[in-house]
């Protein structure tokens, strides 16, 4: 996972769980930082806490992630994809996927589909793909092509991975399902949050100027780890759903059979063209 502030809240209580926990960002000493407020914060007297770096803008740190977990670790039970990039000005990632898509949904997914050997070989494999309420705003039909510089919304971009993001999810569990892979799935939605980096990019006058507002209505990292905690730790509730609020939550028409099957079918058309080795 990602450790920022939803990161770094779920990294503190899976360690004070006894689970060994590998968290993830792209500089070291962004890392470092996490691993020691994840110790001094965490109530367990020995964490178990990695960090490895991981930019899921990058096609060789995603490869080179999957390489250097593997030769730490021979388990895997649950995997957390809590990337989120939000309201970036134009750019690509370096495998040439718009920068909102490859961030918080393109890399993830592929990381996924590199960790399947080893989450098959869990007796309860979850795999977590955490999203926003901002899917609601994504605009159909769904288009996973990177725009030009001329036609780019990056508000739309967001929302169009999020929505990718529990789409796939639902499709990875129907895949799961009919193919009998003991892996669960889910997607969710986390509320929110306050002090997330997630608006670094937006101008910090309007940030100011919202502020009560955002205050007001957000809640708290540990409030927002809920959700995603009753997904990891409860092994009754139905997966290939979104959660929110410890609920499945649905949006009519976005979670179709037609835009769940066509968002499943493009992510891995890009994933097999970008990724494949020739």
């Amino acid at each position: 996972m990602k450790a920022f502030r939803l990161g770094r809240q779920l990294a503190i209580e899976m360690v004070n769980r006894g689970a060994t926990t590998v968290i993830a960002s792209p500089t070291e000493i962004r890392g470092r930082r996490a691993v020691d407020y994840i110790v001094s914060n965490s109530s367990c007297s020995t964490p178990k806490i990695t960090w490895l770096p991981l930019d899921l803008a990058s096609k060789d740190s995603l490869k080179k992630f999957f390489n250097n977990f593997c030769r730490q670790f021979t388990h895997l039970d649950i995997l957390i994809n809590n990337a989120g990039v939000m309201f970036w000005p134009y750019d690509v990632t370096s495998y040439g996927v718009e920068y909102h898509l490859g961030v918080n949904h393109i890399g993830p997914c592929y990381l996924t589909k590199l960790f399947l050997d080893m989450l098959k070989q869990s007796k309860s494999a979850k795999v977590i793909f955490i999203s926003s309420g901002k899917y609601k705003s994504a605009q159909l039909p769904i288009s996973m092509e990177t725009p030009s510089p001329e036609e780019y919304n990056m508000y739309n971009q967001y929302a169009t991975s999020k929505l990718a993001n529990i789409l796939y999810a639902m499709a990875l569990d129907k895949q799961f399902e009919s193919s009998k892979v003991p892996i669960k799935v889910f997607s969710v939605r986390p509320g929110f949050m306050r002090n997330t980096e997630l608006g670094r990019r937006i101008n910090r006058f309007v940030i100011l100027l919202c502020f009560p507002f955002i205050w007001y209505y957000s809640i708290t990292a540990k409030q927002a780890s809920q959700t995603v905690l009753h997904c990891c730790l409860e092994d009754d509730i139905p997966s290939g759903k979104l959660y929110f609020n410890c609920l499945p939550d649905t949006h009519g028409e976005l979670f179709s059979e037609k835009n769940m099957r066509n968002i499943a079918r493009k992510t891995d058309e890009i994933i097999e063209s970008v990724f494949s080795e020739t």
